[in-house]
């Protein structure tokens, strides 16, 4: 699978949010929403104290993306439902399957969570994960939509 990040297949649900001017976001980066902006993983990850990026995850962005030379705020488009088809940060280690959780561990880039830790959770896996896939197909869940 070596299509970009994002939208697969299934009923879509979608709002539209704003990029903040000066941001950088990409087509596929998996975003959560601050205050009245969506943020990317490494953004939200940055910033002082726990993260609060799965807390407030609003899904992946469908349209929208911004250089960061924008002067003015820019409107985007985020898929909060759909089956989204993410890479792996590493080669699966063993079977996942169906209904693993999915969490975020970059901007486009995710881990199957066997943990089952509901806090950290951004979809569940809709089609088993082999031992060493390098990607997987996952249903999201916003927290904010949902």
């Amino acid at each position: 699978m070596s299509d970009p990040p994002g939208y697969r297949q299934g009923l879509i649900s979608s709002v539209v949010a704003l990029v903040k001017a000066g941001d950088q976001v990409h087509i596929g980066d998996l975003v959560a929403l601050d205050g009245n902006y969506v943020r990317t993983y490494t953004w939200m990850d940055a910033q002082p104290g726990p993260t609060k990026f799965f807390d407030q995850f609003l899904g992946t962005l469908q349209d929208g993306a911004t250089t960061g030379a924008e002067t003015q705020d820019t409107h985007a488009t985020v898929y909060v439902q759909g089956q989204v088809a993410y890479p792996l940060a590493a080669p699966a280690a063993q079977y996942a399957p169906v209904g693993t959780f999915v969490t975020a561990v970059a901007d486009a880039v995710v881990a199957a969570d066997t943990s089952a830790n509901a806090s950290t959770m951004v979809g569940k896996v809709c089609w088993p994960v082999q031992a060493q896939d390098t990607h997987v197909l996952f249903e999201l869940r916003s927290k904010v939509m949902s």
